[in-house]
């Protein structure tokens, strides 16, 4: 994997029959940026394949016939409102600590307990030994907040798992969710898995991140290991530094994308 200033599209322009570069973005707006600098300068545009981190473990996982749709956040806000509404009335334990975190009561702060969720997932990725990284950088904190540390970790497993068994395999709760099946299928099939599903690509950009969930350094360190594909990191100058350092630290990461919900 390489740290680039800059995706130097322009230079890399050429007319191709198929696309081979895939520039992954994760909002359109960086996207159509990268779309104007190629007209600006007058280069083609079909060496590239535009797409978002979603849509190319999409195609990933559903080679793989893993899920691929996934809750909106309305659902997901549905869901997590009868979620807590169960667990209050069944005495669960990580809903009455759930309101250390939040500060009220929980089923009146759907969103903020959403919130919950899906920070613990951006920084674990629900993988085991993330989760437990955490766990244990809460309980060497003072008291009270060692206590709402460990509520936070187990409220928001809990409540994941709940969400997963609401969606009742249909959907994924989440897009990060998707990305980590894809992460599964590249570690298990390698650069098969990839052309079955990207034939053309022989190398990946991503573009335009101010920050790097474990979730997708994970899909994208797989990518690097495990296929032939070249992957290259385009990082902003405030963020990048850190960002790269990161890299390091997801790289020690054993099974990528396994999820602490797996049997």
């Amino acid at each position: 994997m390489a740290i680039d200033e800059s995706p130097r599209l322009v230079q890399r322009a050429e007319r191709c029959e198929e696309p081979r570069e895939l520039v992954v973005t994760p909002v359109r707006a960086h996207r159509r940026t990268l779309q104007r600098a190629l007209r600006a300068a007058s280069r083609p545009q079909s060496a590239f394949r535009f797409a978002r981190p979603i849509d190319v473990a999409r195609r990933l996982a559903g080679a793989a016939n893993e899920r691929t749709e996934t809750l909106d956040r309305i659902d997901r806000l549905h869901f997590v409102e009868r979620v807590l509404a169960d667990a209050r009335e069944s005495g669960a334990e990580w809903a009455s600590d759930l309101a250390v975190v939040v500060g009220a009561r929980p089923s009146e702060r759907v969103e903020r307990v959403e919130q919950v969720r899906a920070e613990v997932e951006t920084v674990t990725g629900w993988h085991p030994r993330r989760l437990e990284s955490m766990r244990a950088c809460g309980s060497g904190l003072d008291a009270p907040d060692d206590r709402a540390a460990a509520a936070l970790v187990s409220a928001a497993v809990e409540l994941h798992a709940a969400l997963r068994e609401r969606a009742d395999g249909d959907d994924a709760v989440s897009t990060a969710s998707v990305i980590r099946a894809a992460t599964r299928t590249l570690a298990a099939h390698g650069d098969r898995g990839w052309r079955e599903s990207h034939p053309s690509i022989e190398r990946v950009t991503l573009a335009g991140v101010s920050t790097l969930s474990a979730t997708l350094a994970d899909f994208l360190l797989t990518l690097g290991a495990e296929t032939s594909v070249d992957v290259h990191l385009h990082l902003r100058h405030a963020t990048g530094e850190r960002i790269a350092s990161r890299l390091a630290a997801h790289a020690s990461i054993e099974d990528p994308g396994a999820e602490v919900f797996e049997s």
